[in-house]
Parts: structure tokens; C-alpha cells; sequence
């Protein structure tokens, strides 16, 4: 299955839909309450959640705690920076999501 693929399934939907619920209408990043949002992952190095389909790669599927509602200017910013840049500010962003729940 390709990623792209997989963004369309009803079970990624369902994931994306709990991510939002669960962040309360805001960007965990900026905290702004105008979307759209998007579901990003903090890594695909996480084991996927007990009971996905065999057919879901590694890491596509994790549970929640690796998964955050950003903003869609959030979510631009995050893939555009180095993989350094972008490490350093998703562990940022885990952190402040962990200690938050």
C-alpha cells in the first residue's frame, strides 16, 4: 500500500478525526483555532497500535501520543525544515503533547 493510499482509508480518517477531537479545535503547535488541521506524525519509528492490519507499514499507524493536530501553515513549516530543524522541533512538540495529556 502507498501512503497516499493509505491517507484515504476510512482507518486513517477515523485516526485524523480522534487526533483532532482529542486537541480541541487548535493547532498543538501555535494553538490557532483556524484550520483547516491536519494529523501529523512525530514518527514512523513507533510500533503501529495493536490490532492494525498487517498491511499498514510500521509506523503509519501508532498510537495516539505520535500523532498531533497542526494547522495547515504548521504542518507546511514542519516538512520544509532540515531533518535536523525538523527533529529537534518534533521532539518540542512531543514533549509539550505528553506533559499536556
Amino acid at each position: 500500500m502507498k501512503y497516499e493510499a493509505f491517507l484515504k482509508t476510512d482507518i486513517w480518517k477515523q485516526t485524523a478525526e480522534s487526533v483532532y477531537c482529542r486537541a480541541g479545535g487548535q493547532c498543538e503547535r501555535c494553538g490557532t483555532t483556524e484550520g483547516p488541521f491536519h494529523a501529523h506524525h512525530l514518527t514512523y519509528q513507533a510500533r503501529n497500535r495493536p490490532g492494525t492490519p498487517r498491511s499498514i507499514p510500521r509506523g503509519w499507524l501508532p498510537d495516539y501520543k505520535w500523532i498531533v493536530c497542526l494547522d495547515e501553515d504548521c504542518h507546511r513549516f514542519l516538512h520544509l525544515l532540515s531533518p535536523v530543524d525538523c527533529f529537534w522541533e518534533t521532539r518540542q512538540l512531543y514533549q509539550s503533547h505528553v506533559a499536556n495529556q
